[in-house]
């Protein structure tokens, strides 16, 4: 896994604010593809195979393919505590 960027927005997850950063991986490391998550993650759709995932600049923290970073962190789905910030 190879950190690229900051990005120009930032995420507040559990209260803290945390900058967001890209992230290149040649294996999956999107949250929503973790097989133990599945029912909590159900209809989430496929991962995105750019091999590009979006979190914070913090490697411990989670990350998501583009599809997903989208469709739950950006438009939200009621189920993770990210959102986006300035």
């Amino acid at each position: 896994m190879e950190y690229i960027k900051a990005l120009p927005f930032n995420s507040l997850i559990d209260g803290d604010e945390l900058t967001c950063g890209l992230w290149k991986s040649d294996e999956n490391i999107c949250e929503y593809n973790d097989p133990q998550q599945a029912t909590r993650f159900d209809g989430a759709g496929e991962c995105d195979t750019s091999g590009l995932y979006y979190g914070t600049d913090n490697a411990i923290e989670p990350k998501f393919c583009a599809r997903h970073f989208y469709q739950f962190v950006v438009d939200g789905d009621g189920k993770t505590n990210y959102t986006l910030t300035k």
